[in-house]
């Protein structure tokens, strides 16, 4: 992604950050404290963690958006637990 384009998503999202797995790029800001209240109270039961993690990462990608990362979350189921363990550590 240009700079440019990165200064916009800071211009309306604040800090952003880059996570990388493998050859897939998301741009996303760090969960709020809501946002990890809300992760926390999902995740504490076991059988929707990866639910929990869903949420998580659509409540904080801003890049790509909408039906581009459903689209990613469909061909990559894998990537919601990954950029969500990510994202727990900027939280």
């Amino acid at each position: 992604m240009d700079t440019k384009k990165i200064q916009i998503l800071k211009d309306q999202h604040g800090d952003i950050y880059e996570l990388v797995a493998g050859d897939v790029v998301v741009y996303a800001k760090a969960p709020s404290r809501p946002t990890f209240k809300r992760w926390l109270a999902i995740s504490s039961d076991e059988k929707k963690r990866y639910d929990g993690l869903e949420i998580l990462l659509r409540d904080c990608v801003v890049e790509p958006a909408g039906d581009k990362l459903d689209e990613l979350l469909d061909k990559k189921p894998g990537l919601a637990a990954t950029f969500g363990a990510k994202l727990l550590e900027l939280a």
